[in-house]
């Protein structure tokens, strides 16, 4: 048989994507937005965030309910050859809650590492939900994930400070893990001693040698990081220099 011509993806077209699907809701009033996308753009991190900003600048422009709440996801943990960048995008993707009026929702534990779509999408809805909870109707609890915020040194320990963190944490199964430090230009994950206090966690090496950076749960696809908000949510990946 002849091959079939390829067909056309109309709504993988601006004039699809936008013009088909988007501008023909502009006329109904909404509460706000979720976003769940990242993945065609994980290798310009660089960029995104300048596509980010605008794109939401536009939808409340033409909405006209100014800064109207938007929730988004963080990718989750995924490791096929396609994720080279996800790390580094998830990490850029926290800045985006400084955004006026944003939130975001970690699912670092909600992928699956051979599926680009995973099955969980009951676990990310609920996340969702919380965060309008908080952004949209304003309901007190702790309703967003904790996302690391600063570190000090103070002596050989090192303290990490985290938004949303204040009632403290849990560990899901055992020992806390997850964390790495540098010390000597080597990144290590065994001989640490992770202690939490109040809403900050201190960190410490074995042998006391100097730690010059943190990271938590950073890999495509984390296995063992199991830090949680006293809600359950989990902490967000991250990584920073100690100066």
């Amino acid at each position: 048989m002849e091959a079939l011509t390829p067909p056309t993806f109309f709504e993988r077209k601006p004039m699809g994507m936008y013009q088909s699907m988007i501008a023909p809701l502009h006329d109904f009033p909404i509460c706000g937005m979720c976003w769940y996308q990242g993945e065609s753009n994980a290798d310009d991190d660089r960029s995104y965030p300048q596509y980010f900003k605008r794109m939401i600048e536009d939808y409340r422009r033409k909405w006209h309910m100014g800064k109207f709440p938007v929730i988004y996801v963080q990718l989750p943990n995924y490791d096929l050859e396609d994720a080279g960048n996800w790390v580094r995008f998830r990490n850029m993707q926290q800045s985006l809650a400084k955004l006026p009026n944003c939130a975001m929702v970690v699912t670092i534990d909600c992928g699956e590492y051979n599926d680009l779509h995973p099955t969980d999408k009951k676990t990310v809805g609920e996340r969702m939900a919380m965060a309008a909870f908080k952004i949209a109707y304003h309901e007190p609890g702790e309703w967003l994930s904790p996302v690391f915020s600063r570190a000090e040194r103070n002596g050989d320990e090192i303290i990490l400070y985290f938004d949303h963190g204040e009632k403290g944490f849990s560990v899901s199964g055992g020992e806390t893990g997850g964390f790495e430090v540098c010390i000597s230009e080597r990144w290590i994950s065994d001989r640490i001693e992770v202690r939490t206090q109040g809403g900050t966690m201190i960190l410490s090496a074995q042998k006391r040698e100097a730690i010059t950076g943190v990271r938590y749960a950073w890999s495509n696809n984390p296995e063992n990081a199991n830090l949680r908000s006293a809600s359950g949510l989990p902490v967000t990946p991250f990584e920073t220099v100690i100066v």
